[in-house]
């Protein structure tokens, strides 16, 4: 495929962005190399095939990076890319933290400190085991081992980077036409407004971008994701929580406005969204815990190896009854689109401080 028309479409950006663009080109391609150079090496040797290891994955994680940063200097923004959707290489960023990064003292958001030892014995250039010891006041809190196959990060990045470019230049190819769509997404908010949720709204609203924005139906483009995310809350019925319910689908539908919105360069509609009473207890007894707002930052991820403790981290400072029944039916949740976004309107507190 060419990929020209991204290259000219970096080239039209002004100053530092135009010149981040254009350097994710060059990371791609040296990043393509090192990949590429890992599977053919001979070398086995252990001191060698740490080496190529540790390059690997400091490849990949650079790769990534590059990657969202040619989304943002092609279009302005990063709509275009969701790695967390990709299994694989969702878990990039832990491991290569891990391994490459901070093997023998990594802090996390808690407090929580980990040590990773990688098992000499498995080693090989297919894969590599390692075991990560997380401690909190000098008490083993949890242990995980973890087991990398390296044509399984390779075959995830290169899948990834394929459909990114694809999509990119189908994007680019002529003017996206989106304005029927911004109206549309107002009247489906209305209807949410009084609970009137129609799953046929979301599949027109669905089909519309894909055709619009010449794409395919399995696009990780987070407009359909969004979407996606919205079908799970649609059907998601719960006697206690249904306004939280209510108000998160709110909340979806307003972020597919700011996607549509800074697509067609416009300014965002300003929905006025009610906050629940329990969300405004939430925020009011955050603020009261100044020193613990990093426990917010990864409890809307459900894979995030702190994604419990820091919801137990959080009950642990002893909020109101309210607030802690919250907390355990956030604990609870065992579906991703539900635990994110739930976990995400909680961690809106950073936005407002």
């Amino acid at each position: 495929m060419d990929y020209e028309l991204i290259k000219k479409a970096c080239l039209r950006q002004e100053g530092a962005l135009k010149l981040k663009a254009m350097s994710s080109f060059l990371v791609l391609e040296d990043v393509d190399l090192m990949i590429e150079k890992f599977f053919v090496r001979k070398d086995n040797d252990h001191a060698s095939i740490l080496l190529d290891v540790f390059g690997l994955l400091q490849g990949f994680f650079v790769g990534v990076d590059a990657l969202y940063n040619l989304s943002i200097g092609s279009t302005k923004y990063k709509y275009n890319i969701n790695i967390n959707q990709n299994k694989v290489l969702k878990q990039l960023k832990f491991i290569r933290n891990d391994i490459v990064g901070h093997p023998t003292h990594r802090t996390y958001d808690d407090g929580e400190i980990g040590f990773s030892l990688i098992d000499d014995q498995t080693v090989s250039r297919e894969k590599l085991t390692y075991t990560t010891y997380i401690y909190k006041k000098n008490k083993e809190q949890k242990k995980q081992v973890r087991t990398i196959y390296f044509k399984e990060l390779k075959d995830a990045y290169k899948n990834e980077k394929g459909i990114l470019l694809e999509e990119l230049t189908n994007f680019l190819e002529e003017q996206r036409d989106f304005k029927e769509i911004k109206p549309f997404i107002a009247y489906i908010f209305q209807k949410a407004l009084i609970q009137e949720y129609d799953m046929e709204d979301l599949n027109k609203l669905s089909s519309e971008f894909i055709q619009k924005a010449n794409i395919k139906e399995s696009s990780n483009h987070r407009f359909l994701w969004r979407i996606r995310v919205l079908k799970s809350l649609y059907t998601w019925k719960d006697d206690k929580y249904q306004d939280v319910i209510s108000f998160m689908i709110l909340k979806q539908l307003a972020k597919l406005d700011m996607i549509i919105s800074d697509t067609l360069n416009q300014p965002k509609t300003k929905y006025k969204i009610k906050l629940p009473k329990v969300i405004r207890q939430f925020y009011l007894f955050m603020d009261k815990q100044s020193n613990s707002i990093e426990l917010l930052q990864n409890i809307n991820d459900i894979d995030h190896p702190l994604f419990i403790s820091d919801i137990e981290g959080l009950i642990k400072l002893s909020p109101p009854k309210a607030v802690k029944e919250l907390l355990e039916w956030l604990k609870s949740i065992k579906h991703g689109p539900h635990a994110y976004s739930l976990g995400s309107v909680l961690k809106e507190y950073k936005k407002r401080k």
